[in-house]
């Protein structure tokens, strides 16, 4: 029954990877032009998780995106920091923001043309007391080149006593938008604001996507998950009978990619028996993601049997360690971090980075979303420390552009009823 449970757990994996939007395949993909995007994203999921322990997911196209817009605002060594840390292959900011507003210009075309819904909006928030400290060129920027949102507080100067009453009215206006352009699967994304808050870029995705070929309700059957330490987790297993998928294996994982309509695939991989995720996402950095889909794509599909399980995962994760560990540190440190492009204040550096998603997969497809915001100030910061934790990995993927939507990693799967 193992047996049959891994191969199911590892067609799973390969769809998950299926499921992101195309971002590693081929390099005609808009996307690898400007980007090593798997080895990013292999870098930020063994950032976020060294224990492996929980369950984990990221958005790496959204966190790109973010990324590039921290470029279009800064210079000097903070701009090269970001350059590193993001993986880009290209140090001009002008082809990476034109290849970049061409892909998701084409990712948004594309999701108007199918059945799936699939949204990215980009945001953002200034508070208003600090908003003649944001250059107009900049904004300029966002909404013309990112078609970004640009709002802001609610509420006047506010006297020193009334401070914190002014902080709650910046966190609800920001998490109202994060909440209504994530279909109010992600109702937040911070829970408070520095007092020397300046402002927060936001990007927000949601994609609800269904299977090429659905499960069928009936056929799903509760089972068996194998986690951690001998433990074994009773989940619901969706399943499928001689269904034709793309499956390859070697002697360290197996992957499947199971198609979802039109251009979108969830790839699954799972580490053969006897093998940790650890060391195949060590595997998988190695090679890069994109051999691995390459393979896929040339699989002719053959009939398997398919057991993937029914979960339900919502992930919070502060960036701010994470970005500083691959190479993004200037831009943290407020003496240091060179932004005058984007603000006038020669004390202006990024707070938090706070990034937050979540998944629920079932017989009808798969509904994810993510936000990522990153909160600027200037004056004394307080950088919290967060780590998130782990027994397969998955990625959604947009099969003709290129780009990862979604990736992480299941470890203990719970599931909405």
């Amino acid at each position: 029954m193992l047996k049959y449970l891994c191969l199911a757990l590892s067609t799973t994996f390969a769809l998950l990877l299926n499921l992101l939007p195309p971002f590693v395949v081929t390099a005609s993909s808009v996307i690898t032009e400007i980007q090593d995007n798997g080895q990013f994203c292999m870098n930020l999921l063994q950032n976020i998780d060294p224990s492996y322990e929980k369950n984990a997911g990221i958005a790496p196209h959204g966190i790109t995106t973010i990324l590039t817009l921290l470029l279009a605002g800064s210079e000097g060594n903070t701009y090269d920091e970001i350059l590193k840390a993001g993986c880009f292959k290209k140090n001009d900011y002008d082809v990476i923001r034109e290849k970049l507003s061409s892909l998701n210009t084409q990712i948004q075309n594309n999701s108007k043309k199918s059945d799936q819904k699939l949204t990215m909006v980009n945001g953002l928030y200034i508070c208003k007391e600090q908003s003649n400290k944001i250059k107009d060129d900049y904004k300029e920027i966002l909404e013309r080149d990112y078609d970004g949102e640009i709002f802001k507080s609610k509420l006047s100067c506010f006297p020193e006593k009334l401070f914190e009453s002014k902080q709650d009215d910046e966190v609800e206006d920001i998490n109202l938008w994060v909440k209504d352009k994530t279909n109010g699967k992600i109702p937040s994304i911070i829970q408070t604001v520095p007092k020397a808050f300046v402002c927060m870029l936001l990007n927000a995705f949601y994609a609800k996507c269904l299977w090429s070929s659905p499960f069928d309700k009936n056929d799903t059957k509760e089972d068996i998950f194998y986690g951690l330490d001998d433990t074994q987790i009773r989940i619901p297993f969706m399943r499928a009978f001689d269904v034709k998928l793309k499956l390859i294996g070697s002697t360290d994982y197996s992957a499947v990619s199971i198609p979802f309509k039109d251009d979108l695939s969830m790839i699954v991989v799972l580490p053969e028996k006897g093998k940790s995720l650890q060391s195949l996402e060590k595997i998988l950095e190695k090679e890069t993601l994109g051999v691995l889909f390459e393979k896929l794509e040339d699989k002719i599909p053959e009939k398997i049997q398919l057991k993937l399980p029914k979960w339900t995962q919502e992930c919070e994760y502060d960036l701010s360690s994470v970005m500083k560990n691959m190479g993004m540190k200037s831009a943290f440190e407020l003496h240091s971090a060179e932004f005058s492009k984007m603000c006038t204040s020669d004390e202006f550096a990024i707070n938090k980075i706070s990034h937050t998603t979540y998944m629920n997969v079932n017989e009808e497809g798969a509904e994810v979303a993510a936000a990522t915001g990153v909160v600027f100030s200037d004056g004394p910061m307080n950088i919290k420390k967060f780590i998130a934790d782990r027994p397969f990995s998955f990625f959604i993927v947009d099969n003709q552009n290129k780009c990862i939507h979604l990736a992480g990693r299941v470890v203990k799967p719970q599931c909405d009823t």
